[in-house]
């Protein structure tokens, strides 16, 4: 199934992981107003501990600047146990490094913070 439509479908889940609360907060409401299920971690780490246990999402956002394990080194993680897994990467601090890491490592996409939630 393409990631496309693997993520169209109904109650697709989708994880947000970042730090920021309330950037974590509104993304998420974002999410599930628009009909997803969301699951959000305020660490890489704690995904990782929750895809150890559970199905995969659909589809995962996560910041690159975090605290302990960092969004790219966490890209890298999750594309070595779920090669297919589309990950979006966000970042306040967009700089070439940054996006060629996320697009190298396999990211689906790569947003920068802030961005309109209605487009």
């Amino acid at each position: 199934m393409s990631p496309e439509r693997n993520i169209a479908s109904n109650a697709a889940r989708i994880w947000v992981v970042d730090d920021d609360r309330a950037v974590r907060f509104v993304l998420a409401e974002a999410l599930r107003d628009a009909g997803y299920r969301v699951q959000a971690f305020d660490s890489a780490r704690s995904a990782l501990d929750a895809l150890a246990s559970d199905a995969p999402p659909a589809l995962v956002f996560t910041d690159v600047r975090m605290p302990g394990l960092d969004g790219l080194a966490f890209l890298d993680q999750l594309k070595a146990l779920q090669p297919q897994l589309p990950v979006i990467v966000m970042s306040a601090y967009t700089d070439i490094a940054s996006t060629a890491g996320a697009f190298r490592g396999g990211a689906y996409e790569f947003l920068s913070k802030p961005f309109d939630l209605d487009s």
